[in-house]
């Protein structure tokens, strides 16, 4: 992890001692030489520690401190200093300072002051990380048992689970409760007809004896019992129900003076009046966390890699959803595809068209892509429009580098293959395969294309059998092929059998390899999804999950990974039966890998009780793609390579360090970008980033911030309030926290019309 510190000291030649010797270390230094600029930096970003000396002209250090706390709260200090006054020394313990030097001190000191306060605040991220977690895990797994309840018909109610807690939800804040205290009432109702089913029975005595479940407990242990004195969250829960049963049996919500309580008959009148069902899950439309769409996605994708009619029904049952999505732009994008392949040119338009009306409410990176996507379906249906959108979609991403060149590449533009040939980039040749290895070939110049026909040979194979390739691109190949020592074998004969009698003539004389070695690209951000070649391989082939996992584990962890470490990470409790079921499963990925594989290869290499995956293998894995572009500071391109957490739906323990660190880069480039669109007055591209930061991470302070600051640059200080007064209810609930100082200073700049910071910045 990349701490980052503010310096604050007056003297320039400590300063910049100081900050060599810490960011030697790799420590990210803000270094200011006053208590104002300390103040100043502290309300636009984020600091792990701050390190002051005390007194300086103007504002010293300990005022600083002290204001610096009111912005973050959290922030560990270290207290540098010549000499302190009794006043100041109290001062110092009235702040509950970290650590204090007195100068003049040694560097390795300095340093291991520096390491242990960081490593204390670590540890304390740590702890209170694990607890949000479990926090998110129980109501995830709370709300979910609602769900399949309903889905499998355990319960008779009438209603949707999410439904009913949302309206309980909303009687609960127009009666004035906490949102603590509210959100608890929401997940007691929906999971109270579970309570009822004799199928499926969640017990509420064990939820009382989880403290931070303990009110779903109460107040489903409440309803239990007979008698008219329920509490007031029993009564909520029984409430919400009946009103939906009502609704049903009415074809409406029952009038108001159907309730007899007036407390709840005055609660229920607010409510009835507002758009209670559209009020709930602001930030649901970009997936975050737990979202059943991602799972609806997969299955209509691998439907529609198989062939399988069903992709249709997968596609077209996402769309009905309510809301809009990300999931449902891409539903939308494959039946699009979908009827592109039935030549069907008005549906596809209609479905790609569908698919940018949705995207333009997500943000203008969204809408880009999704204009992107439809130019290239056009493009590959070779409709008369295709050049305009593909222009149109080339000037909104121009920022983007891999999407402006796959623009470029249907424009026929060679600038693109550049960017585009790079070995990091075969992941998308390779999936969008079947019009970019043609296209690469029609306008490469020399020989830059010859670098695809190893890892492509089987797809250009199957483009040469489907006629598929133009005159041009299979003279390009031919003379690609005629550079090389060796060709694929495949290819070889394909162009033996070339229709042109020139080009099989230019054949005869090519020598061909046994098996080209076909690229592999693996997915792991998101569900698990392996190609080799143009094949996906099927769930079916894995015979197990423990053996696609092992796979994702030994690609995780390059080099030689002992078994010991997988029968632990695997089989922890098994015994002597937990070798057999390595020892089976690692037969089972073998016998999988090596279906698709040349005869020769060997996926999995073993040095005595050490396993490895295969160097050799051409492997495109996106994981590595994400760390190397995040590293790069390359943050667009590792933004678009996170489709999602490291191995949804697995929750073995070994998979949950790696997806918290990759969330944790993902939010990072999240939030530098949309901090860099707002200080930028990019105010729109803000507003997508920060939705999506706050989407994988409800209770981010920072995504708050960034959100409000967009609404504001946009003119709109009513949505920046809004925002706010969701950060404090979301921070109540998660965290037992208030908003920073930044934020209250955003909202005050709100309330009084006052535009974005930054705005009176780039107008001056």
């Amino acid at each position: 992890m990349s701490y980052q510190i503010l310096l604050v000291e007056d003297d320039l030649d400590l300063r910049e001692t100081m900050l060599d010797v810490l960011t030697d270390q790799g420590y990210q230094v803000l270094a200011v030489a006053s208590g104002q600029q300390a103040v100043q930096q502290a309300s636009h970003q984020t600091f792990d520690l701050v390190i002051t000396d005390i007194r300086m002209e103007g504002m010293d250090g300990l005022e600083a401190l002290e204001r610096t706390r009111k912005i973050q709260p959290s922030v560990s200090s270290l207290v540098v200093s010549g000499y302190a006054s009794e006043h100041e020394t109290l001062k110092a313990l009235s702040l509950n300072v970290g650590a204090y030097l007195k100068k003049p001190f040694a560097v390795q000191e300095f340093l291991n002051a520096v390491a242990e306060l960081l490593a204390r605040r670590g540890a304390e991220s740590e702890r209170n990380r694990e607890l949000l977690s479990l926090r998110r895990a129980l109501k995830w797994s709370l709300e979910n048992s609602a769900r399949l309840g309903e889905e499998l018909s355990w319960t008779s109610m009438h209603g949707r689970p999410d439904e009913a807690g949302a309206l309980a939800y909303r009687l609960a804040i127009a009666l004035g409760l906490a949102p603590p205290a509210c959100e608890q009432i929401r997940l007691a109702t929906m999971i109270y007809p579970l309570q009822l089913s004799p199928r499926f029975r969640i017990s509420a005595q064990a939820l009382e004896e989880t403290s931070i479940m303990r009110p779903i407990g109460g107040a489903l242990s409440a309803l239990q019992q007979p008698g008219d004195s329920l509490p007031l969250a029993a009564r909520l829960v029984h409430l919400s129900w009946h009103l939906l049963e009502q609704r049903h049996q009415l074809g409406e919500l029952p009038p108001v003076e159907s309730l007899s309580d007036p407390a709840l008959r005055q609660a229920y009148e607010h409510v009835r009046r507002s758009d209670w069902e559209s009020e709930t899950g602001q930030e649901e439309r970009w997936g975050g966390g737990h979202n059943p769409q991602s799972s609806l996605l997969f299955l209509g994708q691998a439907l529609e890699e198989a062939g399988d009619p069903g992709a249709g029904q997968a596609f077209s049952q996402l769309l009905s959803q309510e809301g809009i999505s990300a999931a449902k732009v891409e539903a939308a994008l494959g039946l699009a595809r979908l009827s592109l392949a039935r030549q069907d040119g008005a549906a596809c338009w209609q479905w790609s068209s569908r698919a940018v009306e949705l995207a333009s409410h997500l943000g203008p990176i969204s809408y880009a892509l999704a204009q992107l996507e439809r130019a290239l379906l056009l493009y590959q249906g070779r409709a008369a429009q295709a050049v305009t959108e593909l222009q149109q979609a080339l000037s909104m991403c121009a920022q983007l580098p891999l999407p402006r060149s796959l623009a470029q590449l249907a424009l026929g533009q060679p600038e693109s293959l550049e960017f585009l040939l790079r070995p990091e980039n075969r992941g998308e040749i390779g999936r969008r395969w079947t019009w970019t290895l043609g296209a690469v070939l029609e306008i490469s110049q020399g020989n830059e294309a010859a670098s695809l026909l190893f890892p492509f040979a089987r797809e250009l194979s199957e483009l040469l059998s489907r006629g598929r390739l133009s005159s041009a691109a299979r003279r390009r190949l031919l003379a690609c092929s005629q550079q090389l020592q060796s060709v694929p074998e495949d290819l070889v004969t394909r162009l033996l059998a070339d229709p042109e009698a020139d080009i099989r003539a230019g054949a005869q004389n090519l020598s061909s390899s046994t098996q080209a070695q076909p690229l592999m690209r693996l997915q792991t951000l998101g569900f698990l999804q392996c190609h080799v070649g143009p094949k996906r391989v099927e769930e079916s082939q894995w015979k197990s999950s423990k053996a696609k996992y092992l796979l994702a584990y030994l690609a995780a962890h390059r080099g030689w990974v002992n078994e010991e470490f997988l029968l632990e990470c695997f089989w922890p409790e098994s015994g002597p039966g937990g070798r057999r079921n390595l020892h089976n499963n690692l037969y089972y990925l073998r016998k999988c890998l090596k279906s698709h594989l040349s005869e020769e290869q060997e996926p999995i290499l073993r040095e005595k009780e050490a396993l490895c995956l295969n160097p050799a293998l051409a492997l495109w894995h996106d994981l590595d793609e994400f760390n190397c572009a995040f590293e790069a500071g390359d943050l667009r391109r590792a933004v678009e390579l996170y489709g999602g957490t490291f191995l949804e739906g697995c929750y073995m323990d070994w998979v949950l360090p790696i997806r918290q660190s990759l969330e944790e880069k993902y939010l990072q480039a999240l939030g530098r970008l949309a901090l860099s669109g707002a200080d930028h007055g990019r105010y729109q591209e803000a507003l997508e980033l920060s939705t999506r930061l706050l989407a994988a991470d409800p209770a981010s302070q920072e995504g708050h911030l960034l959100k409000m600051r967009a609404h504001l640059g946009l003119g709109q200080p009513e949505a920046a309030i809004r925002q706010y007064k969701t950060c404090e209810r979301v921070l109540q609930e998660e965290l037992h926290s208030e908003p920073s100082m930044a934020l209250v200073t955003v909202y005050q700049r709100a309330r009084h019309g006052m535009p974005d910071e930054a705005m009176e910045k780039l107008s001056r």
